[in-house]
This record gives structure tokens, C-alpha cells and sequence, in this order.
């Protein structure tokens, strides 16, 4: 409402605390009590709770009319799945957030359409894939950020993420 001032919620408890302080100092101005037990995370074999780059080169496509998609990437991201939840048999929740419907719908549809085993892991990892918009206020053990944008994505997907910046901090924590 117009005349109701708003409340700072000034502690976080559900990332890692790499990922709390990144949101911290770029859109909190260092505000954020950090209170997550990090001895409760499940973290995949060889990693360490945090945040960790793959970086992936491929066009990005225009999704005719809104938004874009990238396939390079979406074949990362079920490679880098199947390794978790089938080679190293990852028993934690996972998800994947990205700015773009166009992405989400390929990587869903992609993810869901593979052999029984590796659907049947997907299930049992509660996975869940969505723009940022769709899974704000949820959460998962892993989060994977499908950023799908490069030099040459289309200008109206560069647009928006210019004017949406906010809608990192919803990805990344």
C-alpha cells in the first residue's frame, strides 16, 4: 500500500553463505545478517556449498516473440544433472532457474524426456525448473542458474535483463 513503510528483512538462512554474502554486497549494501546453518546443506559429491561457473558458449535463439533459449546450454545443464543425480547419486533436491520461459519450457521438456532411470531421478530429486518469476519463494539443495545469454542474444531478451536486475538476486539465492 501507498502509505505503509516498508520492512527490511534483515536476515537470510537458506543459502550457503558465499551465496548470502554475493547477495549481500551487490544488492543489500551489506545489510543481511547471514544465519544459515551450513551444517545442514546437502552438497554433491566434490563440491563445496557456494556458488561454481560453467561457462558455456552457444547462440541464443530468439523464442519467437518473448524471450530466448539457448541449446548448447540446455544439454549442459542434463549432462551436468545426469552426472549428479545418476553417476554420483546425489540424494538432495535440485533446480534450475532461469530468466527466460523460452529456456525453462526447452529444459523441461528436454530434462523430462529421457530415459526411465534418469525421469525417475529427476523425480525422486523433487527437481523443478522455472523462471526466476516462478520459483521465487521456493527452494532446493542445489540450484542451477541457466543464465542463457551471450553476445548475440536477441535485443529484447538483452533489454530485459538490463531492466531486471533484481530478478538475479531472485536467481542466485
Amino acid at each position: 500500500t501507498r502509505n505503509a513503510a516498508p520492512i527490511f528483512l534483515c536476515e537470510t538462512y537458506r543459502s550457503a553463505s558465499d551465496i548470502a554474502n554475493y547477495s549481500n554486497t551487490v544488492f543489500y549494501e551489506g545489510q543481511l545478517r547471514i544465519a544459515t546453518d551450513m551444517k545442514g546443506l546437502r552438497i554433491p559429491h566434490g563440491f563445496s556449498a557456494g556458488i561454481h561457473w560453467t561457462e558455456i558458449s552457444g547462440e541464443v535463439k530468439s523464442g519467437g516473440g518473448s524471450g530466448c533459449y539457448c541449446p548448447k546450454e540446455v544439454e549442459a545443464i542434463v549432462g551436468i544433472m545426469r552426472v549428479m543425480l545418476l553417476e554420483n547419486n546425489f540424494q538432495g533436491s535440485v533446480g534450475v532457474v532461469t530468466p527466460f520461459r523460452q529456456q525453462a519450457n526447452r529444459l523441461r521438456d528436454r530434462l523430462f524426456e529421457s530415459d526411465t532411470q534418469f525421469y525417475d531421478a529427476l523425480l525422486k530429486a523433487q527437481f523443478h525448473v522455472d523462471t526466476a518469476h516462478g520459483f521465487q519463494g521456493d527452494e532446493r539443495d542445489v540450484m542451477i542458474f541457466s543464465l542463457c545469454a551471450g553476445p548475440d542474444m536477441p535485443r529484447g531478451s538483452k533489454s530485459f535483463l538490463r531492466e531486471t536486475g533484481n530478478l538475479f538476486n531472485v536467481a542466485v539465492s
